[in-house]
């Protein structure tokens, strides 16, 4: 993305934007926390903050948390996914939460040939 490199967050991480290649759409910040992600049609001549985000640090087996680029305290977290909740499973809804140290709240980007 061309805005990657001028766009960081606190801790200094670059910014992405998390696309569909299929519908063009992008994830969008929630409205605030426990609130659903949401998609927006992606417009890449346009810098829109509210589609940024960064990764951590790693976190082991290079997990990371994605945060808005704007507010690192808020990262995605697969609702209720926690083993108390069931788990993780199709349809669960990502949300933006506080970090607890989750693993429904620890996620991998990963090549897909």
């Amino acid at each position: 993305m061309r805005h990657s490199t001028r766009v960081k967050d606190e801790e200094g991480f670059p910014s992405f934007a998390l696309i569909n290649k299929a519908t063009g759409q992008a994830l969008k910040h929630s409205l605030g926390p426990h609130q659903p992600i949401r998609v927006i049609p992606y417009n890449p001549d346009f810098l829109d903050e509210s589609i940024l985000w960064s990764e951590s640090k790693d976190l082991g087996d290079s997990f990371r948390c994605i945060r808005m680029v704007n507010n690192i305290r808020l990262n995605f977290d697969a609702f209720h996914g926690d083993e108390d909740h069931g788990g993780v499973h199709d349809g669960t809804t990502v949300v933006l939460y506080e970090w607890f140290k989750g693993k429904n709240q620890r996620w991998k980007i990963a090549p897909y040939y």
